[in-house]
């Protein structure tokens, strides 16, 4: 019995995970993949594993466990009649407000009831075991470390194994029968415990109440790590709540700022998630009891350096953020849920416990997904929930084995030295004095702050104060900000650099246009658009027979000082707030000053273009980006197709594939060569001291064409641009499949 509901739970929660991640990788292309799409996810999932285990407590406490288990194996039938799941047809998302009530009907229509009775099924099974007569019934939380492991492994091989091999389609239809599996496996477990003896379940209970008894008497033995006493306060209820709800948002803030900056793929999606179930499996392990005191202590040295980088605004330094952040993140789980997991009920509460926990992982990605993008313009949620992790860990007394204060003050000059140092240096060029004198008042006074790390409130305290008062001061700021906002599609800044003099729109750490404050030359192309970029020359080259561009991705507009008198242009923007701040002359002016006509067109690029008849443009242009990623959706061959049809029959593709971490030029090869085409590539990314004063960025450029002969004014002349052959045997991107894995370069 022991065997076969631990396989039945581990193959459950590999399951759900694997869910997730491959409708989640489906939602992409009908929101231009923003990385807000994962996250709403993640919401949408926790609150049906919220109605899960609520579904499990209160039938278990009516029916008890034999008809319940009855019960849930009809229930399970179901959702045979829905798989393999899809995207319902007619759905399309909406182009104005936020999409997230739109994601979460769709996930409710298409995946709702396969999810909610393979969420449900953990701790039900759970209770079953719990009620069987076996001798292990009296603490079934280990197979709660059997559901973790399945989970982690579910995460694990989707970005590695999976989503590299096989298509959408093939990943669907492996989950159906993945699920005839589970269902089986569930039936077993339900005659298993209907066979259980009625005595030996009439054993177990007489034992429950005994040892209960015993333990208000004071003479019993501690189970499961904590008072078996019947009764849980509310107080207690609460207390599980708060310590599930900080990990919880954390979860989705840290995976909102690696999506943002790196691009919205299983992968990243994968890696603090798996570090939130890894914490629960340690915590529910024998042994993790040894190591709490020290995860706790090491927690306040992880959280500091986090902040600074959040308050310095150097995340874009991914060698130095990234490892920080997880680690910070990983210890606020682990101190939280060991705290859970030191604290966990009888088993006759267990499924209550897991009720609770739920009921805080819900609220934590609530804030995260609908209170946070209403309330603030910037991910501030991360940071206060990282000192709430610090406000909620428990106090420490010095203990010879894990350190003493000495050695924490020690720990603490040579953490702080190193961060201070390391961000410095990283920076390349000498940092400005204001920026030096934030980092070393951030330094400071977070060395005092972590000289008494062992009283855990007054500590959280303190960094609350200096959060606090670091938002009166321009830390790691390069300018006035003029504008911040923040929706489903990320965060974006205006600011005025002064000392550059130009006006600079960001769109999460990425600078995603700019204008000069100069009158004379504000309507000149900035950062990777200027005249001597290779977009620059595309349109110098066909000057004067460009008649209709297209353009996905508005950013503030630069390109469109490349029109003339006669020519109409098309932008398609899928943010709406940004369309706004672009074409209002107060913030950029390109839109409203250069010349020829122009039109914005609200919705995803690609879905908008589908609209559009066949030759219509002469120059199709695609520069959309999600921060730094460009929207996976946009570079498949089904992509292509719809581009090449829109285009003249001499008509140019040009491609803006910039990026500080994807190479996505050779992906863009294949496709080129699959669908007939010919592809060439520039690297301007040789920019002089005098180009970089002048407004000028390092970028990178493809440009397709059905004929070479189309490109002899593009190329002649101009040896930056090299061919890009198809590689042999290298598998085409297609809605169906892609694996942007392989166009990592952190090099």
């Amino acid at each position: 019995m022991k065997w076969v509901y631990s396989l039945t739970l581990f193959v459950g929660a590999a399951l759900l995970f694997l869910l997730e991640l491959i409708f989640a990788k489906m939602l992409l292309p009908t929101l231009g993949g923003s990385a807000a799409v994962w996250v709403t996810a993640l919401l949408f999932f926790q609150t049906v594993l919220l109605a899960g285990y609520a579904y499990g407590h209160a039938t278990v406490r009516r029916l008890g466990a034999r008809r319940q288990a009855a019960v849930h194996v009809v229930l399970s039938f179901v959702p045979l009649l829905l798989l393999p799941f899809a995207i319902p047809d007619g759905w399309a998302p909406p182009t104005q407000g936020t999409p997230v009530w739109w994601v979460l009907l769709l996930l409710t229509a298409a995946v709702g009831l396969p999810f909610f009775v393979v969420a449900s099924t953990a701790p039900l099974l759970q209770s079953w075991f719990a009620q069987s007569g076996h001798r292990c019934s009296h603490d079934p939380y280990f197979l709660y470390r059997a559901s973790n492991l399945g989970s982690l492994l579910g995460l694990l091989a989707y970005p590695f194994l999976i989503e590299p091999t096989f298509t959408l389609g093939e990943q669907r239809i492996a989950w159906a029968v993945g699920y005839a599996v589970l269902l089986a496996l569930m039936i077993v477990c339900a005659v298993l415990l209907w066979r259980a003896p009625a005595t030996a379940r009439a054993d177990v209970a007489r034992a429950a109440v005994a040892r209960a008894e015993a333990m208000r008497e004071g003479i019993g033995e501690r189970e499961s790590g904590n008072d078996a006493a019947e009764r849980v306060s509310r107080g207690r209820k609460v207390r599980w709540l708060l310590l599930a709800f900080v990990p919880s948002s954390l979860l989705l803030g840290v995976t909102s700022y690696l999506t943002s900056d790196l691009a919205p793929l299983p992968l990243l999606w994968v890696v603090p998630l798996a570090l939130y179930l890894v914490s629960f499996i340690f915590v529910f392990s024998p042994r993790h009891a040894r190591v709490h005191g020290l995860m706790v202590r090491m927690l306040p040295f992880f959280v500091v350096p986090t902040l600074v980088i959040i308050a310095l605004r150097i995340g874009h330094l991914l060698w130095i953020a990234v490892p920080i952040y997880l680690i910070a993140f990983f210890l606020a789980a682990m101190v939280c849920h060991g705290q859970l997991a030191q604290d966990r009920p009888s088993a006759g509460h267990l499924t209550s416990f897991y009720l609770w926990i739920a009921l805080g992982g819900v609220l934590g990605a609530t804030v995260n997904v609908l209170l946070a993008p209403a309330l603030f313009t910037s991910f501030i949620e991360v940071p206060l929930m990282f000192v709430a992790a610090l406000f909620v860990r428990p106090d420490l007394r010095p203990q010879p084995r894990l350190g003493t204060r000495k050695t924490d003050r020690r720990a603490a000059l040579i953490v702080g030295g190193i961060f201070l140092v390391c961000s410095l240096a990283a920076l390349g060029s000498p940092p400005s004095a204001e920026l030096l004198y934030s980092a070393m008042f951030l330094a400071v006074s977070g060395l005092v702050c972590l000289s008494f790390t062992d009283r855990a409130r007054r500590f959280a305290l303190c960094i609350a104060a200096i959060l606090v008062v670091s938002l009166f001061v321009p830390l790691g700021r390069i300018g006035e900000q003029v504008l911040a906002e923040r929706n489903f599609f990320g965060t974006f800044r205006v600011i005025d650099d002064t000392t550059g003099g130009e006006r600079l729109l960001f769109h999460g750490n990425t600078v995603h246009g700019a204008q000069s404050l100069d009158p004379d030359t504000r309507l000149e192309p900035r950062t990777y658009f200027t005249p001597s970029s290779p977009v620059g020359g595309v349109f110098q080259a066909q000057a004067g027979k460009t008649a209709r561009v297209g353009v996905v991705g508005l950013g503030v507009g630069s390109l469109a000082c490349y029109a003339s008198a006669t020519d109409y242009w098309t932008f398609y923007e899928i943010d709406p707030d940004l369309a706004e701040v672009a074409q209002d002359p107060a913030y950029f002016t390109f839109m409203s000053e250069c010349p020829g006509q122009r039109d914005v067109v609200l919705g995803d690029g690609r879905r908008s273009l589908a609209q559009v008849p066949d030759a219509t443009f002469d120059i199709l242009v695609l520069d959309a980006f999600n921060s730094d990623a460009v929207p996976l959706h946009l570079l498949t061959r089904e992509a292509l197709a719809e581009y090449e049809r829109t285009l003249k029959p001499d008509g140019l593709l040009v491609f803006n594939v910039t990026n500080r971490y994807l190479d996505i030029a050779p992906a863009l090869g294949d496709l080129a060569g699959d669908a007939g085409m010919v592809a060439f590539g520039a690297n301007d990314l040789d920019v002089s001291e005098a180009e970089r004063d002048a407004g000028k960025a390092p970028s990178r450029w493809v440009v397709m064409a059905r004929e070479p002969a189309d490109l002899d004014a593009v190329l002649s002349g101009d040896d930056e641009w090299q061919v890009i052959d198809p590689r042999p045997g290298q598998r085409v991107w297609t809605d169906d499949f892609s694996n942007l894995l392989s166009a990592l370069d952190l090099g």
